[in-house]
């Protein structure tokens, strides 16, 4: 899959393959507690790395370069490009993780988003 060149994280940031990477490798991390990896089950080591049995670094993606992302599959599946325009291919920053930790998108000041929209002002519930 080639990415875009003039992606960018909103800090400015271009969003590369390795976000990629980084973010679907977190989705299916048990430690992440993601409700979603089930989308994930057709990626070679999916299923393994759903239940601990294997590292996510073994999940079948990674970037060949900048901005190419390879996905080895374990079976086809015909609905490949519809499956990955669903938020949980999403890819993060994982700068922005490891500098948030925790509170990491719980507010607008500790987001780092992509795309054509700025977040501003949400206070996580804005249930003041």
């Amino acid at each position: 899959m080639n990415l875009r060149h003039n992606g960018r994280w909103s800090d400015g940031e271009k969003v590369t393959a390795n976000d990629f990477v980084y973010s679907w490798r977190r989705t299916l991390d048990p430690k992440t507690k993601s409700e979603f990896t089930y989308l994930f089950a057709n990626f070679k080591n999916a299923s393994a790395i759903m239940v601990g049995k294997k590292s996510p670094a073994t999940l079948g993606v990674t970037a060949t370069s900048k901005y190419q992302l390879k996905v080895h599959l374990s079976k086809p599946i015909p609905y490949f490009k519809k499956l990955l325009s669903g938020t949980t291919f999403y890819p993060i920053s994982q700068k922005a993780v490891e500098k948030y930790g925790s509170k990491y998108g719980m507010t607008a000041k500790k987001t780092i988003y992509n795309g054509p929209f700025v977040l501003k002002g949400w206070n996580g519930t804005n249930d003041n």
